[in-house]
C-alpha cells in the first residue's frame, strides 16, 4: 500500500462506497485536503499533523484557567510519525 494514498488514512470510516462522514463539511473538508493532495500541495503524513497539533492545542487551552497564560507541555503535542525505511 503507499503511504500517501487515501486508502493509508487509519481510522478512516468506510463502507462498500468509500469513506463516510457524520457531518456535511466533514465531507467537504476532506474534498478539498484529497484535492489539495492530488494537486502535490500536501501530503497525507503533513495534513495528519494538523489536526494533532490544534487537538494538542486545544487541550492546553481548556485546562488553563481563564486569563492566564496558555502552558504548552511536550505530550501536548505527538511526535510526527516516522516514515517508513525504503527497501
Amino acid at each position: 500500500m503507499n503511504d500517501d494514498s487515501a486508502s493509508a488514512l487509519p481510522g478512516m470510516p468506510r463502507d462498500e462506497k468509500g469513506p463516510v462522514f457524520c457531518k456535511p463539511w466533514e465531507a467537504k473538508a476532506f474534498a478539498m485536503v484529497l484535492r489539495l493532495h492530488e494537486r502535490g500541495v500536501v501530503t497525507w503524513r503533513e495534513w495528519a499533523q494538523v489536526p494533532a497539533h490544534e487537538i494538542g492545542a486545544a487541550a492546553a487551552a481548556e485546562r488553563t484557567p481563564h486569563g492566564e497564560p496558555i502552558e504548552l507541555r511536550s505530550d501536548d503535542f505527538p511526535a510526527p510519525a516516522q516514515a517508513p525505511s525504503p527497501r
